[in-house]
């Protein structure tokens, strides 16, 4: 038992590091796609939110998915797309909110208040993202990482994943993990 509780504490950091670096690669691509359709293109401020939140809404699915929560899994891309899909949706409401508050009730038009607005919205937006996607969307450890408390996986190419401290090869990885996606994408 002491030695699970040693590992979670280290797999939620690790969960929580790679999430930070999926969500401050989505974070940066959205604040650029706001400005640029915003104050370039000449979108409203939030229609220019809802279009660059669907692009970074489609980069975080698949980076939380292949990084973030590779150790965990939601049942396959049938049931965990729909409930990423209504996540984002719900979160993404929660993003407008501080804009939509600045800019419509408040008044404010400068790109400095319209920006806070939106770093505000982002803010809740990914607190709200991530509780819903560990809780909801990927929800189950998968088989071998619940009963071994293993606390790290590392990806290898070809889509898998060996366990920190295994003694398995990358060649053997690689080909589980080829299998692995094969078997998933047949069951879909």
């Amino acid at each position: 038992m002491s030695r699970l509780r040693k590992a979670l504490p280290r797999r939620l950091v690790a969960e929580l590091a790679a999430f930070g670096t999926v969500g401050a690669i989505c974070l940066i691509a959205d604040v650029v796609l706001f400005n640029v359709f915003a104050f370039v293109v000449g979108m409203t401020p939030v229609l220019a939110k809802c279009v660059g939140l669907v692009i970074t809404g489609l980069m975080a699915y698949f980076g939380h998915r292949h990084v973030t929560f590779r150790h965990r899994h939601g049942g396959g891309y049938r049931r965990e797309l729909p409930r990423f899909v209504a996540v984002t949706v719900v979160t993404v409401v929660l993003s407008l909110l501080p804009l939509y508050l600045a800019r419509h009730v408040a008044g404010l038009t400068s790109v400095l208040a319209l920006n806070v607005a939106n770093i505000v919205g982002i803010a809740l937006g990914t607190a709200a993202r991530y509780l819903a996607y560990r809780f909801f969307v990927w929800t189950h450890l998968h088989e071998g990482d619940a009963a071994s408390g293993v606390a790290l996986t590392a990806p290898v190419s070809g889509g898998g994943v060996v366990a920190a401290g295994s003694d398995v090869s990358l060649d053997d990885a690689r080909g589980r993990g080829l299998l692995e996606m094969q078997h998933e994408l047949v069951r879909e």
